[in-house]
C-alpha cells in the first residue's frame, strides 16, 4: 500500500514533535534528596545534606507536604507549606529545575517538627533577649555621648553676691554669713564645684581695679577653705574681671556699691548629673 503525500506529511510532523519533546523529557529528570532546612524564603527553601551540599528547593501549589508519625511510621498527615521551618529534617522528591529541585512532595517526621519548633522558639527568645541587650547598650552609648557633649557645661545650684567697701578686699560680717550658708548648701550637693568671680566699680584706675577684684576673689576663696570646709579641688575657677562687668549705675553711691562684689556660684557638671 502506498502512502499518499498528505499522509507522509502527517507522519513527519509527528516525528518532529517527538524529537522536540525528547530533550524536554530528558531535562525533567526525577530526583530526591534528604537534609536539613537551613533557609526559607517564601516559596523557596535551602536544604543542606549530610555532606554540607546545599540545594535550592522550589515549592509550588502542587507540592504535597506530609508528616509521618505513629509507632511504625504509618500515620501520614497532610501539612501546610508553612510547617517547613528552619532546622527541620526533610525528604524531598521532585524534578531537577534550573540547578535546583522543584518539589513534588516533602516529607518529615512529626517528632522532628516538634523539635524544630522548640528550637525555633528558643532561638526567638535568645534573639529577643539579644535585641533587648543591644537596645540597652545603644541607649547607654547615647547617654554617654550626651554626657560627653555636656562635659564642659555647668548647672548653677546656688549663688551668693558678697559686697565690699570701696577700695577694700575685707569680707564683711554679712558676707561671711552668706558664704557659710552657701557652703552648707553645697555640702548636700553631690559633686559640687565652686566658681568665684571678683569685680570692682569704675572709680579710680582700671589696672588698680583689676588687682582689687583679684584680691577680693582670693579673700573669698581663702575664707571658704579655712572657715567653710570647702576643699581646694572644689574651686572650679577664680576670675578677676576688674571693672568691665558693671551691673548697676556707677554715677550713684548705691550703684557703685552693687558693682563692688564677688559672685560665688555652686555648680555641678551637667554631664555628670545623675551619676
Amino acid at each position: 500500500m502506498r502512502l499518499v503525500p498528505s499522509t507522509i506529511v502527517v507522519v513527519w510532523a509527528w516525528a518532529a514533535l517527538l524529537l522536540l519533546a525528547a530533550p524536554q523529557a530528558a531535562l525533567a529528570q526525577e530526583t530526591s534528596l534528604s537534609g536539613l532546612i537551613v533557609a526559607r524564603d517564601g516559596d523557596q527553601m535551602t536544604v543542606s545534606d549530610s555532606a554540607g551540599h546545599q540545594t535550592l528547593v522550589t515549592l509550588t501549589d502542587a507540592t504535597r507536604v506530609t508528616a509521618v508519625g505513629g509507632t511504625l511510621g504509618l500515620q501520614r498527615d497532610d501539612m501546610a507549606i508553612t510547617d517547613l521551618i528552619n532546622g527541620l529534617p526533610v525528604d524531598v522528591d521532585g524534578v531537577e529545575s534550573h540547578g535546583g529541585v522543584e518539589a513534588t512532595s516533602v516529607k518529615f517526621k512529626s517528632k522532628d517538627l516538634k523539635t524544630a519548633k522548640q528550637v525555633a522558639a528558643g532561638t526567638a527568645q535568645v534573639k529577643s533577649q539579644a535585641q533587648a541587650k543591644v537596645q540597652e547598650l545603644e541607649a547607654q552609648n547615647a547617654e554617654l555621648r550626651q554626657r560627653m557633649s555636656e562635659a564642659n557645661q555647668y548647672v548653677e545650684k546656688g549663688s551668693a553676691t558678697i559686697l565690699f567697701a570701696s577700695g577694700s578686699a575685707a569680707i564683711s560680717t554679712e558676707g561671711k554669713q552668706q558664704l557659710l550658708a552657701l557652703a552648707q548648701k553645697a555640702a548636700g550637693i553631690k559633686g559640687y564645684l565652686i566658681g568665684v568671680s571678683g569685680h570692682a566699680d569704675t572709680t579710680g584706675d582700671t589696672l588698680a581695679n583689676q588687682k582689687l577684684s583679684e584680691r577680693r576673689a582670693d579673700a573669698v576663696i581663702r575664707y571658704l577653705q579655712r572657715h567653710c570646709n570647702v576643699q581646694p579641688y572644689r574651686i572650679l575657677s577664680s576670675v578677676a574681671v576688674g571693672d568691665i562687668q558693671q551691673i548697676s549705675n556707677n554715677d550713684t553711691p548705691r550703684g557703685r556699691a552693687a558693682n563692688r562684689r564677688v559672685v560665688v556660684q555652686v555648680l555641678t557638671n551637667k554631664g555628670l548629673e545623675g551619676l
